[in-house]
């Protein structure tokens, strides 16, 4: 729900990163002129599901089908009660915590060694 977000974008601001809402960014270059990188990390706007035999079955959601629910407060009992979300990066901890938040039984199951996670698993 949007308590948690909020919630979480409170952590992240408390470490110093300035957060720009409602900003429309139709040229870099004065971007660059201001700092000393840009980068560019606005994701995907539609689901990835892994090329392996089983992600046709119905019962295999990507993360952002989850996450815009979620977001929404729609009901997400289709996912039952638990719940293994496969991958390592930050949007697979994000639908990890929605989902404990919601009361499911999560499991992640990734490629890497833990201590070559992706994301930050200390983020509350």
């Amino acid at each position: 729900p949007l308590e948690g977000v909020l919630d979480e974008i409170g952590v992240i601001e408390e470490t110093g990163v300035k957060i720009l809402t409602d900003t429309e960014i139709k040229d870099i270059t004065p971007l660059r002129a201001e700092n000393d990188a840009v980068l560019v990390a606005v994701g995907v706007s539609y689901g990835k599901k892994l090329p392996i035999p089983g992600s046709d079955l119905p019962e295999v959601f990507t993360a952002l089908e989850v996450l815009a629910d979620n977001r929404a407060d729609k009901d997400i009992s289709y996912l039952g009660k638990k719940v293994i979300v496969i991958g390592s990066g930050s949007v697979s901890y994000d639908v990890a915590r929605s989902l404990v938040r919601r009361g499911l039984d999560v499991t992640m199951a990734c490629l890497e060694q833990a201590d070559k996670l992706l994301a930050d698993l200390h983020l509350e």
